[in-house]
């Protein structure tokens, strides 16, 4: 018998983001630069300190969640558990030999609702008849189930794109829990596409042989197979 297991992550902090105070301090520092560039081209066309300006204006580009800021990253990627078990039984006698095993494997990937999961089984028998003839059979067993993300506009994982580029003022949940209408203007909510659109396949096959053998004269021998 064999059994493995162990875990799978982002192999680097591939483009590291802000946290949402972060981005707010950068941006609000932006405002109060762009304030100070417009008042010394045209005093006059400034009624309020840079400070002020940027005070009014930051919640246009970053607000703060009800729910607090969103750590995307950690919404939308998981550390991936995979696991491997297999188990095997042989034997007989001097004219019938037999071997059997069954496994198992199931793989996570770093996102919800992508894994591959596989159940297998083989059995092979093999039977001498008298001196001359011989036969056997073997059978195997398989069933995969998958499930993948819909690769949307990137082909190489969309939401990984998704955790590093949405706004961390942009909430998963609404206050009653419900999902958010995160991009403003239209319904498009990471976690909730995630968890809602993705495909699940379910593929079941079995293969069979049957052999059988007879030696006609020493040196000859006869075989079918189906």
């Amino acid at each position: 018998m064999n059994a493995s297991a162990g875990f799978s992550d982002a192999a680097v902090d591939f483009r590291p983001t802000l946290n949402g105070e972060q981005r707010r301090k950068l941006l609000y520092e932006g405002l109060v630069n762009y304030a100070q560039d417009q008042i010394a081209k045209d005093p006059a066309s400034f009624t309020q300190t840079p400070e002020e300006y940027a005070n009014a204006n930051i919640g246009a580009y970053t607000s703060v969640p009800a729910l607090g800021y969103t750590d995307w990253k950690d919404v939308l990627m998981r550390q991936a558990v995979h696991q491997n078990y297999e188990a095997s039984v042989s034997g007989g006698s001097e004219n019938t030999t037999v071997y059997s095993s069954l496994g198992y494997q199931k793989q996570e990937g770093l996102v919800e609702n992508s894994s591959m999961e596989r159940y297998s089984g083989r059995f092979n028998v093999q039977q001498k008849i008298g001196k001359r003839g011989e036969a056997g059979a073997n059978l195997m067993f398989s069933q995969v189930n998958q499930e993948m993300n819909e690769e949307r506009t990137s082909s190489i994982n969309p939401f990984y794109c998704m955790a590093v580029a949405t706004p961390p003022s942009y909430p998963v949940f609404n206050e009653d829990g419900s999902y958010a209408n995160t991009y403003p203007g239209t319904n498009v909510n990471p976690l909730r596409d995630m968890r809602t659109d993705y495909n699940r396949v379910r593929m079941t096959r079995i293969f069979g042989t049957a052999h059988g053998a007879v030696e006609i004269i020493k040196g000859l021998k006869g075989s079918t197979q189906l």
